[in-house]
């Protein structure tokens, strides 16, 4: 059994990180799209809430509006906070991916030239090197934000839909005891 060939390993590993952040991308555009619908989703229910408390739920003191209508604008502040982090927590990856990219084309022209060593490609895979180091870790930091708020954005809607609903049936049922809207 000879020298591993060094070379061919790192191409390799190269091959399967482009194909590693091509899937991250695609997750990346996934969560972009959901959190921007529901900001739309929560954009729209404060925009048209006048007209169907007026039509629907007449009557309602302005505390029952309030605990209707806030859990819509928290939904759509976590989720614009959301999508900071998600393009943020992009820019991270996509600095360290360029890094290991490079770490492994400038490892694959060294050990060509003579210069490299297994070693060298070892600290790049296990990501110990001096330039990968860093930027790795800035990655998992932003990518451990970026899911924090864009899983607080999903409960939060989730919470807001259950909270509306609850209020609106509440509001339905008494509805004999509320002074009637004119229409």
């Amino acid at each position: 059994m000879g020298e591993p060939n060094w070379i061919e390993w790192a191409q390799g590993y190269k091959n399967g990180s482009i194909e590693a952040h091509k899937m991250v991308d695609a997750h990346r555009v996934s969560d972009s799209s959901r959190l921007t619908w529901y900001v739309a989703v929560c954009g729209y229910v404060l925009v048209n809430s006048a007209q169907f408390i007026d039509r629907y739920l007449p009557g309602l003191s302005s505390w029952e509006i309030a605990v209707l209508l806030l859990p819509w604008a928290i939904t759509a502040i976590a989720a614009i906070a959301g999508h900071i982090a998600l393009v943020h927590a992009a820019t991270q990856e996509d600095r360290y991916y360029l890094g290991l990219l490079g770490s492994l084309d400038v490892f694959c022209f060294r050990f060509a030239s003579g210069e490299g060593v297994g070693d060298n490609l070892l600290s790049i895979i296990n990501d110990s090197a001096p330039k990968l180091a860093p930027a790795r870790k800035s990655m998992d930091d932003a990518g451990r934000l970026r899911q924090r708020l864009v899983q607080l954005a999903q409960w939060s809607l989730l919470v807001t839909f259950a909270t509306s609903t609850t209020c609106v049936l509440f509001s339905l049922t008494n509805a004999a005891d509320r002074p009637s809207a004119s229409r």
